[in-house]
């Protein structure tokens, strides 16, 4: 498993003939590490792409609000990949006290 840091991001919500009906962009130290594509399409979603930076990473639309939540109320956040399966997931990184 790898993990890409990030602390900032720019979401987009797109109107237009794109495959894709919103996008979120991580960045670390001004870099882009991922692009987060919302597919608003009935068919099965493209496979992430994480061989290189910026990685592309697909979700359904019905997920934007549920990653806009993650984004806005937690904080470290980072990117993990699993490079054998393509997976991704985005989380935190540390252990809360309490």
């Amino acid at each position: 498993m790898k993990e890409y840091k990030f602390d900032r991001y720019r979401l987009f919500y797109v109107s237009g003939p794109n495959d894709y009906a919103a996008k979120i962009t991580l960045y670390h130290l001004n870099k882009r590490v991922a692009m987060i594509f919302f597919m608003d399409v009935a068919t099965a979603l493209p496979d992430n792409n994480v061989d290189g930076l910026p990685m592309k990473i697909y979700y359904p639309l019905g997920s934007f609000q549920d990653m806009l939540t993650i984004l806005e109320n937690e904080n470290p956040l980072s990117v993990y990949v699993y490079e054998k399966s393509d997976t991704c997931e985005i989380g935190t990184r540390d252990f809360g006290e309490g």
